[in-house]
């Protein structure tokens, strides 16, 4: 059942830039209406240091089967980390947590093209972060896109939609490491929305 105050979700984001960790606190649902479909509760930024984006390179490019391994699992501690710190800071406990919603960090993508199948490998382990926080984890969100044959980034139109979508057609470009484009029709249109990868962006820099 839903409570008044509404269900707190946490999202955690590591993007293919390598530059850090993002944890979002969210509230959706309620029975007293929110002003928008969700509310931020509390958001966080934790930087890799240097040393550790470097090892994460080496490892990536050396392609060893036990470096990435090891990578996996140390990324889910980092993750989990960042959860721990950031419900500290929001003063929340685990208790008030329905779930976290792991992206994972890509490390390797390469979407289907015309009718080649695609791969996606995403790090990050999931189950080191239910294990440490004790709270259910979704994640391997851009694995089931592309076995789905989409372009692995499936919860950026939905984002888009819900907090964006309105009376008039418009275009959400989101320049990550990967851009990315959402076309959303106007309200009581029959298309559906449209999204796809736009190349390279400041994964570049």
């Amino acid at each position: 059942m839903t409570s008044p105050a509404g269900d707190l979700y946490i999202g955690l984001m590591s993007g293919t830039s390598l530059d850090g960790i993002d944890v979002a606190v969210a509230e959706f649902g309620g029975e007293a209406e929110l002003p928008e479909p969700a509310r931020l509760v509390a958001f966080e930024s934790y930087t890799y240091e240097a040393s550790f984006r470097d090892r994460m390179r080496k490892i990536l490019e050396a392609g060893s089967p036990a470096g990435l391994c090891d990578l996996n699992f140390d990324l889910g501690e980092r993750l989990a980390t960042a959860v721990s710190e950031t419900l500290i800071s929001a003063d929340r406990s685990a208790r008030d947590i329905t779930a976290i919603g792991s992206h994972g960090q890509t490390v390797w993508h390469t979407p289907a093209v015309d009718a080649a199948r695609g791969a996606t490998l995403q790090l990050g382990e999931a189950a080191v972060i239910a294990e440490r926080t004790g709270i259910p984890v979704v994640a391997d969100f851009r694995v089931r896109d592309v076995a789905a044959g989409g372009q692995g980034a499936p919860l950026t139109p939905y984002f888009d939609r819900l907090l964006l979508g309105g009376y008039e057609s418009r275009a959400i470009v989101n320049l990550g490491g990967m851009g990315n484009l959402t076309a959303l029709p106007e309200a009581g249109s029959e298309d559906a929305p449209l999204a796809f990868d736009t190349g390279p962006g400041v994964a570049l820099i």
